[in-house]
């Protein structure tokens, strides 16, 4: 597998961004979820594949193809010998998750890839990926993945629940617009300023946010250090936060401890009831 043209920033990770993306790629293709996989933000990679690789792509819809057939998101393929993935600008989001069944060998984690870099499939294929791979092989595509419909309750939406660190309080239902963004780490909204004080630096977790000396809000993507945070966007809409672009609108709602708790424990069932029927659909069409 050679990435011909890495694009603009492509990395082999854990997954640090979008988890959800991350883990249900891996889940379509039968890995395990801490599988590491091929992040790519803004502009995607140019990818051939030297042997036939089952690949599930998720996250924003960037309109993968080849010269031959479409590829669709959240699905399973298996990428044939000599084919080579293309994909066309997203129409919402940023960034592109590709899981690769079984691995790929000698990945250095977390390191930008750059052009005409190879990778080398690990071959550690359980037996129910060695059935997906052999029943790929005679069709074009998997009747079955993950439709739209289903994470509309996490991508969809622009509201963002948000509890204080701080005194100071970001009002609920005002419209803010990613402006601009620093780097991979940040990016900085237009709206309703908020009055300004200054804060010690201390260590900040993705989702948070501060108050910049103009009075705007910039929004932590990775952990940093820097000044000390004024909210904290709950991590069960953290995967719809990193896929927004400059001119993305975010709503903010205060939640309670009670609301958070409640939320939080059903976005982690909704979860774990999607991973366990992707396994049953996976399981049932390879044994059909």
């Amino acid at each position: 597998m050679i990435f011909e043209d890495a694009g603009l920033y492509t990395t082999y990770q854990t997954a640090k961004s979008d988890q959800l993306s991350h883990t249900i790629a891996n889940g379509l293709v039968g890995n395990d979820s801490e599988m590491p996989t091929f992040e790519m933000a803004v502009v995607p990679a140019t990818i051939y594949f030297e042997e036939e690789t089952l690949i599930a792509l998720t996250g924003a819809d960037y309109h993968a193809y080849t010269s031959e057939r479409e590829i669709e998101m959240f699905k399973p393929y298996l990428m044939a010998k000599g084919e080579t993935l293309h994909f066309r600008r997203a129409a919402k989001g940023t960034r592109v998750y590709m899981a690769v069944a079984g691995g790929v060998q000698e990945a250095v984690l977390n390191q930008k890839i750059e052009a005409a870099t190879s990778f080398k499939l690990a071959h550690q294929y359980t037996d129910v990926q060695k059935k997906l791979i052999q029943k790929l092989s005679v069709v074009e595509s998997c009747p079955w993945g993950v439709d739209y419909y289903s994470l509309s309750r996490v991508y969809y939406s622009d509201i963002f629940h948000i509890y204080p660190v701080k005194d100071i309080v970001i009002p609920d239902d005002e419209v803010y617009e990613v402006s601009s963004y620093l780097s991979r780490q940040s990016f900085t909204l237009e709206g309703p300023l908020i009055q300004y004080h200054e804060q010690p630096e201390t260590h900040l977790s993705p989702g948070s946010i501060q108050v910049t000396v103009d009075q705007k809000l910039r929004v932590i993507l990775t952990a940093v250090t820097g000044e000390e945070a004024v909210a904290q966007i709950a991590p069960y809409h953290f995967s719809k936060l990193v896929q927004k672009r400059p001119g993305s609108k975010l709503i903010f709602k205060n939640v309670t401890q009670e609301e958070y708790d409640e939320r939080k424990n059903s976005y982690d069932h909704w979860v774990k009831s999607l991973l366990m029927q992707l396994s049953y659909q996976l399981k049932s069409y390879v044994n059909a």
